[in-house]
């Protein structure tokens, strides 16, 4: 038995699962010596701050807002149409 496959049956008898493929001796080991308790230096671990997430429709105080701009410049509904050249659709 080589010491890889060695380290694999000790990670499975300390903690009940099965080792990952990918990790050679010294990640074994490191990873006994935390199930067991014995870790050499501490696991830090970094709490995850959740992000607040965009509301993804304005308030109420801020469609007030927009309306008051919008009547207080003069702007119509017609005013706010996206097309890039304005139709005159009285000589069309």
């Amino acid at each position: 038995m080589s010491d890889v496959e060695t380290l694999r049956a000790a990670y499975k008898e300390a903690t009940g699962k099965n080792a990952f493929n990918g990790w050679d001796a010294a990640e074994l080991q490191k990873r006994i010596d935390e199930a067991a308790g014995n870790a050499t230096e501490p696991a830090t671990k970094v709490e995850a701050t959740p992000a607040t997430a965009p509301e993804p429709y304005p308030s109420q105080a801020d469609l007030d807002e927009m309306r008051e701009r919008s009547v207080a410049g003069g702007q119509t509904r017609r005013d706010m149409k996206t097309s890039a050249k304005p139709v005159d659709y009285e000589t069309r």
